[in-house]
């Protein structure tokens, strides 16, 4: 066996100090990235958590003005504003947005069931602590619905801020959703 202790070969080298830093700086670059992709998600999961435990007012006045803009009012033309049930129509379902306790809720019904009878399809409670809901129609075709909350708790100041939401003294809040029917009624 010939001795390990000998003059080393260019084969044999190993490693230089350029080489280590290179690879050291890519590995420490894919952690970064990991680490950001990682505390992202983290945030995205939280935030959709909030989410589903606050509700998302957003969306369920975007969903309250789709409504309003597809469908048609069962009634053609209120006095002033009703506080019941908003009922609307379509040829084959109706939309029922009403205050159930402190939640608004919405409903859809099709009007043909699979057994020939009226089939209740999703029921959704789209916002909390509501302690006012309202509505009115005017011809030609203009709905309008008001919404009376308490100001949430939890309500970060951006969102206290909205235009969506106009503050009603120190612990109630409001705002009003309109919208024509695109395509006239009935």
């Amino acid at each position: 066996m010939a001795p390990l202790s000998g003059p080393r070969r260019d084969s044999e080298r190993g490693f230089s100090l350029l080489e280590l830093v290179v690879a050291t700086t890519l590995l420490l670059l894919a952690l970064a990235l990991g680490a950001g992709l990682l505390i992202e998600s983290l945030r995205q999961i939280a935030a959709a958590g909030r989410t589903l435990r606050e509700g998302d007012d957003a969306g369920a006045l975007h969903r309250l003005r789709s409504d309003l803009r597809g469908l048609a009012p069962a009634v053609p033309a209120t006095l002033g504003w009703e506080s019941g049930p908003l009922v609307l129509l379509e040829e084959e379902r109706a939309v029922a947005w009403a205050l159930e306790g402190e939640h608004l809720v919405r409903a859809e019904v099709s009007a043909a069931g699979p057994h020939g009878g009226a089939d209740v399809g999703v029921s959704s409670r789209l916002l909390r602590e509501v302690v006012a809901f309202r509505w009115r129609v005017e011809p030609p075709a203009w709905v309008e619905v008001e919404i009376v909350r308490r100001v949430p708790t939890h309500a970060p100041a951006v969102r206290l801020a909205s235009a969506q939401w106009q503050r009603r003294g120190e612990t109630l809040e409001a705002t009003r959703v309109g919208a024509a029917r695109r395509s006239g009624w009935r």
